[in-house]
């Protein structure tokens, strides 16, 4: 058994840099989702991962357009509902006697009531 073989010139294997903006993940897909992929990109030319990958980055801007236009409908009817509300003046709060055991009295705040 040779003891006197040099590596410090030897380079690592089957340690490739995986590509930027890229992540390998493992998910569970229909069978019949994956085969449909498949089929699709099969007759495109092209990759089904990259079909899959496409079909997801759609279905994100779309749900992201919908989100803010949602978001501006409810942005523009809270506007509307604010500009009819009339800004009360705050006023002391009421005072009133509350008898409690032992013969006391004691005064404590209240809220001045709803009209």
């Amino acid at each position: 058994m040779a003891t006197d073989i040099d590596f410090s010139d030897a380079r690592r294997g089957a340690a490739l840099p995986a590509p930027k903006g890229k992540t390998r993940i493992t998910i569970y897909i229909d069978d019949d989702v994956l085969d449909a992929f498949r089929d699709r990109a099969e007759a495109e030319g092209r990759g089904y991962q990259t079909a899959i990958n496409e079909a997801l980055r759609r279905s994100i801007a779309t749900g992201a357009s919908k989100h803010e236009a949602l978001l501006a409908r409810l942005q523009d009817a809270i506007a509307g509902v604010l500009e009819g509300v009339k800004i009360m003046e705050a006023t002391k709060p009421r005072t009133i006697a509350k008898r409690v055991p032992r013969g006391r009295t004691v005064s404590k705040g209240i809220k001045p009531k709803k009209r």
